[in-house]
C-alpha cells in the first residue's frame, strides 16, 4: 500500500491542483474540501517519503510563504477574543497548507503550470460568461450603472467585486504569458486579444480601480521582460510613465487625497437610506483610515491581535460617528492589508510580513517569469483591501503564490 501511494502520489497531487485551479466555478465547500485533502495527503506523503527530501531551504520557504499565519499566531499571546482570533487563523490556514503541500511535492514544470493556468482561465471565463448572460437585461436593457450591477453580483455570488477583479487580473497576466509561449498564428493572437478585451471589460465593469491599475502595471512588466528588457530599463520606463500619468491627472489625485483626509465632513447626518447618494467610497475610507490611525497610536508596536482589530475599529465608529447609522448597518474592516496588520500585530507584524514579501521577490529570480507580475498585482491590491482576511482572497493568493514560486524557470522537474 505504501509503495503504491508513493508511486502515484505525484500524479494524484497534480490532479488535485488541477481540480483546485477551477475554484472560480466551485462552491466554497468543495474548495475547502480540496484544500483539506491536499493537506492531508501531503502530510501522509511527508511521513512516508517526503521528509527524506526536506531541507533547510524548504523550511525557510515554508516559514516565508506561511508568514501571515505565524504572525497571527504570535498575536494569540495578547489577544482578548480568542474565539474570533481562531476564526481568522482557521480561515487563513490554506496559506500554510498549500505552501507545505507544494514544497513537499517539489517543483512544477512549465508544461504542467500551463495546463493549470488554462483550467483556471477556462473556469473563470465560464463564470464570467454565465454572469454576463444572467445580467444581460440589467446591463443592456435597463442600463443600470456598473456599480449597481456589481452590487447585484456580490449578493448573488457572494464574491466581493475586488476579489473577482483580482481573479480576472491574474487571468489577463496568465494569458499574456501563455501567448508569448504558444500564440504563433494570427488566428490564435486574435482569439487571445478578444479574450483579454472581454476580461478587461469585466474589470472595468466591476469598478475596482486598484486591481485594474495593478493588472495593467503587472502586464506591462511581463511584456517588457518577455521582450528581454533589463530591470533598469523597465524601472526607468515605469517611473517616467508614472510621473507623466500623475501630472495629467494631478487635479483628480489631489481631490481624492483631500476627500480621504476630511473624515469630519465625510458622512452626512441621518439615515443611510437618505444620505447614501451623498456618500462616496472615499468618504467611507476617510473614516476607516482615521479610526485605524487613532487605534494604531494607542498600540503601535504589537497591535491588538487578529479579530480584535475589527472590534477596535467598530468601537471608534460607534463612539465618534453616532450621527449616522452607516456603521451599524455595515461592517467595515481596515480596507488595507498593511493597515490591518499594524492593527492586529503592530509595526512588528507589518515588518515581518514585508520581509516575507521581500524574500518572495528575491526568490522570483528562480521561479517562472509569471511570478513577479503576480506579486505586483497582489502587493498593490494589499494597499486598499484586506485581501487575506476573506476566503476568496486567501484561496486565490495561497494557490498561486505557492505554485508560481515553485515552478522552475528552467522547466526542471527535479527537486531543489
Amino acid at each position: 500500500m505504501i509503495a503504491w501511494f508513493t508511486k502515484y502520489y505525484d500524479r494524484f497531487f497534480y490532479y488535485l491542483l488541477c481540480a483546485l485551479a477551477t475554484f472560480p466555478v466551485l462552491p466554497r465547500g468543495i474548495q475547502s474540501a480540496l484544500v483539506i485533502i491536499i493537506g492531508v495527503i501531503s502530510a501522509i506523503y511527508f511521513g512516508v517519503d517526503g521528509r527524506k527530501r526536506w531541507n533547510s531551504v524548504k523550511t525557510k520557504k515554508l516559514i516565508s510563504l506561511s508568514s501571515l499565519v505565524l504572525i497571527y499566531l504570535i498575536g494569540l499571546c495578547y489577544v482578548k477574543e480568542y474565539s474570533l482570533a481562531f476564526k481568522y487563523i482557521t480561515r487563513s490556514l490554506p496559506i500554510l497548507l498549500l505552501a507545505f503541500a507544494n514544497l513537499n511535492f517539489g517543483l512544477l514544470d512549465t508544461k504542467k503550470l500551463q495546463i493549470i493556468l488554462k483550467l483556471y482561465i477556462a473556469a473563470l471565463l465560464l463564470f464570467l460568461t454565465y454572469l454576463h448572460l444572467y445580467y444581460w437585461n440589467d446591463l443592456y436593457v435597463l442600463q443600470l450603472s456598473f456599480w449597481e450591477v456589481r452590487d447585484k453580483i456580490e449578493l448573488h455570488t457572494k464574491v466581493h467585486g475586488t476579489y473577482l477583479s483580482m481573479w480576472i487580473g491574474m487571468a489577463v497576466i496568465a494569458l499574456c504569458w501563455l501567448g508569448f509561449k504558444s500564440a504563433k498564428s494570427l488566428k490564435n493572437i486574435v482569439i487571445l486579444l478578444i479574450t483579454i478585451a472581454f476580461l478587461m471589460y469585466w474589470q472595468r465593469m466591476l469598478e475596482a480601480r486598484m486591481p485594474l491599475f495593478a493588472t495593467i502595471l503587472a502586464t506591462l512588466y511581463l511584456i517588457l521582460r518577455s521582450l528581454k528588457l533589463s530591470h533598469t530599463m523597465i524601472v526607468t520606463f515605469g517611473i517616467g510613465a508614472f510621473l507623466v500619468a500623475g501630472f495629467l491627472v494631478k487635479d483628480k489625485i489631489i481631490a481624492k487625497i483631500n476627500e480621504l483626509g476630511d473624515h469630519e465632513k465625510a458622512i452626512p447626518a441621518g439615515k443611510y437610506e437618505v444620505t447614501n447618494p451623498l456618500i462616496s467610497n472615499e468618504n467611507i475610507r476617510s473614516v476607516i483610515y482615521y479610526c485605524a490611525l487613532q487605534n494604531i497610536k494607542e498600540r503601535p508596536f504589537l497591535g491588538y491581535g487578529i479579530g480584535q482589530d475589527n472590534l477596535q475599529l467598530q468601537q471608534c465608529y460607534d463612539t465618534e460617528f453616532k450621527h449616522t447609522d452607516l456603521f451599524t448597518r455595515f461592517s467595515f474592516n481596515a480596507h488595507s492589508q498593511y493597515l490591518q496588520l499594524i492593527l492586529s500585530n503592530g509595526i512588528v507584524g507589518l515588518m515581518l510580513f514585508l520581509f516575507a514579501i521581500l524574500s518572495w521577490i528575491i526568490w522570483s529570480k528562480e521561479a517562472t517569469l509569471l511570478y513577479l507580475p503576480f506579486l505586483i498585482l497582489c502587493v498593490l491590491c494589499f494597499s486598499f483591501e484586506n485581501i487575506l482576511n476573506r476566503h476568496d482572497g486567501i484561496l486565490f493568493f495561497s494557490f498561486f503564490n505557492a505554485i508560481l514560486l515553485l515552478t522552475n524557470r528552467k522547466s526542471s522537474n527535479s527537486d531543489q
